[in-house]
């Protein structure tokens, strides 16, 4: 795969293609850097079954370039000082 700004690479289970963004994650590799990516792995959280159907996606950290994964974190706890965020209405340049 190629990340031309950088990214992380997140593992979900097959409830992400029933809309289930947040509950889907199981796992998340490190921080990738910009470049093509061979045989990048993710090491897999503990009970997950292995006769399951998972799904790779990519992702660029957009919200403060600390190279970490937290949209999940983002998401499932927001406060009243930190609201949801939204996905930008267009992709970045």
């Amino acid at each position: 795969m190629t990340l031309p700004e950088g990214g992380i690479v997140t593992v979900h289970d097959a409830t992400l293609l029933d809309g289930d963004a947040l509950g889907s994650v199981h796992s998340t590799s490190a921080y990738l850097a910009p470049g093509t990516h061979e045989n990048a792995t993710v090491d897999p959280d503990s009970g997950v079954e292995a006769d399951g159907t998972f799904v790779a996606m990519p992702h660029t950290d957009t919200d403060d370039d600390d190279e970490t994964y937290d949209f999940v974190e983002r998401r499932a706890a927001p406060t009243a000082r930190t609201p949801p965020r939204r996905a930008p209405s267009s992709p970045r340049t």
